[in-house]
């Protein structure tokens, strides 16, 4: 993980826009630094996608957060998917 950075907002976003992009990247950085529940994720994805419903839009952050961090929303969307188990711990 890169160190001190700030995430990919846009100022035109809703407040519950802003809430469900936030919670994508904690869940998405608890991925990576610790662990997550699946059901967690698949919760929150859910809600992400109700106001990013734009693969598009979907890509373009996910693009700017990898660059910022290292970090892929996309990669643990696979790896969500994919999940025998009732948490997920990716690896850089």
């Amino acid at each position: 993980m890169k160190e001190n950075y700030t995430y990919p907002i846009d100022p035109e976003w809703s407040n519950d826009k802003l809430l469900a992009v936030m919670k994508i990247f904690t869940d998405v950085e608890d991925a990576y630094e610790n662990k997550i529940v699946v059901a967690t994720f698949q919760k929150d994805w859910a809600n992400y996608i109700n106001f990013v419903p734009s693969k598009m839009e979907q890509k373009t952050i996910d693009r700017e957060f990898k660059q910022l961090t290292d970090y892929s929303i996309y990669r643990v969307t696979q790896a969500v998917a994919q999940a025998k188990t009732k948490t997920i711990k990716m690896e850089n």
